[in-house]
């Protein structure tokens, strides 16, 4: 089993897609809001690594490399994640479908080690390439940034702690988001469906939680406690409730493609 993921986790992070996948991931990181003026004018962290003047950024109490790097995973540009964290895998097990590769694989493996193969690879080389992206972001804020005042005062932990439990909550949060390239590669295996289809699903998730937030006090507890971006953004650390949620859809996924498997000799519909 071990041996398998490791197979899996070397072709899911093939060297020229992981480090493309891991540098678009410091570019959507870096398209965050880093400023908002006083007269509503909003600055992406982009625009003020390039273009703000040092003193003036050193000069505001706001722009502290802690809170710029924090803010990194959020905005518009999440949307992305699930295809750049799962491109590797998604085209992997395309290809795989459709020159008959995963046959031979099958014939070497039963179809519960290859299916828990495929999951937990693609579990791990999404947190891995999420990690480095923001990872690689956390360096040039790190170099344009200057440090808070008073790191444990504001954040009520130590530096390094504090670096080391977001390094964790990112990992964890790349794993959350593969559910859902994973659910679609496992249906499909046409590239442009492969390339759209997971935007759309983290889409139409977020519009959706965002309207049920809005709409109704016992839905907004609920979609807070299920909510993919609470690892990264619940201040009070990890759910319980919230990891098992996403362990438990992992598990069934891992199910469904043994079912598809067993039943297709392969999977992903032409």
């Amino acid at each position: 089993m071990i041996r398998n993921i490791c197979n899996e986790l070397r072709k899911n992070l093939y060297i020229p897609v992981y480090l493309i996948s891991s540098v678009l991931v410091t570019v959507v990181c870096s398209l965050s809001i880093g400023f908002e003026s006083s007269n509503g004018i909003k600055y992406t962290v982009a625009e003020i690594v390039l273009f703000a003047d040092k003193e003036l950024i050193i000069s505001n109490g706001e722009l502290d490399r802690y809170s710029i790097w924090y803010n990194g995973l959020s905005g518009y540009g999440t949307i992305l994640f699930p295809l750049l964290i799962g491109i590797g895998f998604m085209y992997v097990i395309s290809a795989e479908r459709k020159n008959g590769t995963n046959r031979f694989m099958l014939i070497r493996s039963n179809s519960l080690k290859y299916c828990v193969s495929k999951t937990v690879a693609a579990v791990l080389s999404s947190g891995i390439i999420l990690l480095t992206g923001y990872v690689l972001y956390g360096i040039i804020v790190y170099l344009k940034f200057p440090a808070p005042v008073d790191f444990e005062e504001l954040y009520g932990k130590g530096e390094i702690q504090a670096v080391l439990i977001r390094l964790l909550r990112t990992f964890g949060y790349g794993g959350y988001i593969s559910v859902i390239p994973i659910s679609v590669s496992m249906f499909f295996n046409d590239r442009y469906i492969l390339m759209c289809l997971p935007l759309i699903v983290k889409y139409v998730i977020d519009q959706s939680a965002l309207k049920l937030l809005i709409t109704s006090t016992t839905m907004s507890s609920i979609v807070n406690t299920f909510s993919m971006e609470r690892i990264i953004m619940d201040p009070e650390g990890f759910s319980f409730v919230n990891m098992a949620f996403y362990i438990g859809l992992l598990v069934l996924i891992t199910i469904a493609m043994k079912i598809i498997v067993k039943g297709r000799d392969g999977y992903g519909l032409d």
